[in-house]
This record gives structure tokens, sequence and C-alpha cells, in this order.
């Protein structure tokens, strides 16, 4: 690949990415919706509070379960 054309690409991108990130919007974020839930009180800030958790949680549990699937991989290919 030529020099130039590598340069040309990487300019693009960012040009691209530049542009982008000028006409984004300031988005409401979650905060905005845990203050209004909270104004209404019951269960349904627990709800929300739980959610939270599950979204935090839920990365962790599938790369544990993929390594759990290549630990026994692993385990079962080794000469007994």
């Amino acid at each position: 690949m030529k020099q130039s054309s590598l340069y040309r690409r990487f300019f693009c991108f960012g040009v691209t990415a530049g542009v982008l990130l000028l006409i984004a919007d300031v988005a409401m974020a979650c905060p905005n919706c845990k203050d209004t839930l909270a104004e209404q009180g019951g269960r349904l800030q627990y709800a929300y509070a739980f959610s939270i958790a599950l979204m935090i949680g839920a990365p962790f549990g599938i790369l544990g379960a993929w390594g759990l699937a290549i630990y026994r991989m692993v385990r079962s290919n080794l000469p007994k």
C-alpha cells in the first residue's frame, strides 16, 4: 500500500470523526431519568437500580462463561 493512500485514509477518518463530534447533540443521560423516577417513588426506582446492576453484571457473566468454556476445552484436551 502506498504511503499517500494510507495518509489519505487516516485524513478521511479524522475528518469524518471530527464532523460527527461537532454535529452531535448532548444527549439526556440516565441521571435525569433517575431523578424523575425518584420523584415518583415506589418500587419503580428499585427496578431502575436493578436494571443498572444487570447491565453492569452482564458483560462479566458473558466473559466468565467464555472463560469457563475455554478452560474446560483446554483441560479436556490435556494428556492424562
